[in-house]
């Protein structure tokens, strides 16, 4: 053997190694969708469940009939809130990303005073986000938490942003403007198209950040807005009801997680441009 096919192979041992580690959670959390209560505290942890099926159907029944809150309900919560929040910032994000590009709106020094806004933790700006929506009424509100969100997001937002609009081509912008076009015609048929990677990456990011927000979804709603991730301590096993499935605390969690899963499959080829467009080019 080769010391080159030596060095492949530690490479591909380390690899599997490494997917091993981050894979086995989310294996955990497959099976645990199928193991009955009593595989839930055996010792040994039982890696093959006995009755899958009951497990799965007892979990699924339990979770859309017996639930706090209708599974749906949560669901569309969670997806209106979401698309909402990747909306506003989006669109509030673009246009102040594309304003500090080109034109070096407020200096150098205020897209990193707008990033430093992403600094502040959440908690400490839990109690006057509290007072200020009971005071405004959109406490426990879709709006109100859409709200919430694009504010938390818009600041890495439009520094990301902006680094991908500062590595477009200028010229094909002014060779449209030289056209005759517009600047809102030039950001919208000339720069958006050419950062449509760069946008998706950061949408995709922003996806995440919402669909898993569960600070200020706990703090600012009560049961008209729920969200997935504000009921999700509910499962746990130890707040369960005696006799309730454990396995719908981990079928609530997986179905928590195949929206992102499945986003991230479907842009993948997106997101690996976004994240190489900002890459130096010899």
């Amino acid at each position: 053997m080769t010391k080159g096919s030596r060095i492949r192979i530690a490479q591909y041992a380390a690899l599997l190694t490494v997917l091993a580690v981050f894979l086995f959670p989310v294996l955990w959390m497959l099976l645990g969708v199928f193991k009955i209560n009593v595989e839930h505290h055996a010792k040994p942890p039982v890696l093959i469940p006995s009755a899958p099926l009951e497990a799965f159907f007892s979990a699924a029944t339990f979770v859309l009939r017996d639930a706090a809150l209708p599974i749906t309900k949560l669901l569309f919560n969670s997806a209106v809130v979401t698309l909402g929040s990747v909306t506003v910032s989006l669109s509030l994000g673009i246009l102040a990303a594309y304003g500090f590009a080109r034109f070096r709106v407020g200096g150098q020094m205020m897209p990193f005073l707008i990033l430093s806004f992403r600094m502040i933790p959440s908690v400490a700006l839990g109690a006057p986000i509290f007072i200020l929506y009971n005071w405004l009424g959109l406490l426990d509100t879709r709006i109100g938490l859409i709200i919430a969100y694009a504010s938390v997001m818009l600041p890495i937002t439009i520094w990301l942003l902006r680094s991908f609009f500062e590595k477009d081509d200028i010229t094909l912008e002014e060779a449209a403007l030289i056209d005759g076009a517009n600047r809102w015609q030039v950001l919208w048929h000339v720069t958006l198209p050419m950062a449509a990677p760069g946008i998706a990456a950061v949408a995709l990011l922003a996806f995440m950040a919402a669909w898993n927000e569960f600070f200020l979804a706990i703090l600012l709603t009560r049961n008209s807005a729920t969200t997935l991730p504000a009921v999700l301590p509910l499962f746990l096993p130890r707040e369960l009801a005696p006799g309730a499935p454990i396995s719908a605390a981990f079928l609530l969690a997986l179905t928590a997680a195949i929206p992102v899963v499945l986003l991230a499959i479907f842009m993948q080829r997106y997101l690996m441009a976004g994240l190489t467009l900002g890459g130096v080019k010899e």
